[in-house]
């Protein structure tokens, strides 16, 4: 009986003319939701790019390209590592000594008589953490990321192969970070 009733005040065929048009109506105000939402976020993008490429020319750095280590007696592969990173442009290396039974930073020093010993901040880092890695990359971008201009967090079994020295590589991509 409630059917009945329900149709003859309200025939089926009205009652699904009315969803359709409330849900096209519907469908029209979040397509006009979305397009607002989408060019907020563009504008955001744009005055961020904005932003950012006029701090970076105002801002001077010490260093164009930096890399971070954290390390635990692997002081025989370091001079193979320091090498082949100075080979490819990079102008500084920031490294955290987790505890290492030979310090690094004594290693760092018998290589080619100390050539590097300029070029390496070392960091003792020597308390054990759970996501120990990420801390030592938080605690070099916090204090140091604003010396240089690019930061690359590598362990020494990870090696960057690169044609052309790592400066041209990064600067292609400026204005894709900015």
């Amino acid at each position: 009986i409630r059917n009945m009733l329900f149709e003859e005040f309200y025939p089926y065929e009205k009652v699904q003319r009315m969803v359709r048009e409330k849900k096209k109506r519907i469908d029209e105000l979040t397509g006009r939701i979305t397009r607002v939402q989408d060019h907020i976020r563009s504008e955001k993008r744009k005055n961020y790019r904005k932003n950012r490429r006029e701090y970076l020319s105002a801002h001077k750095y010490n260093y164009y390209a930096s890399v971070c280590l954290l390390i635990r007696d692997e002081n025989a592969y370091l001079e193979e590592w320091l090498k082949h990173y100075e080979s490819i442009g990079i102008e500084h290396f920031y490294i955290y000594d987790n505890k290492s039974r030979i310090l690094v930073k004594d290693t760092i020093h018998r290589i080619d008589n100390g050539r590097f010993d300029s070029r390496c901040t070392v960091t003792p880092f020597t308390e054990y953490r759970k996501n120990m890695q990420y801390e030592c990359y938080e605690h070099c971008l916090s204090h140091y990321g604003e010396e240089s201009r690019w930061i690359g967090f590598f362990d020494t079994d990870e090696f960057v192969d690169t044609e052309k020295d790592i400066r041209e590589f990064l600067h292609d991509f400026e204005d894709d970070f900015c």
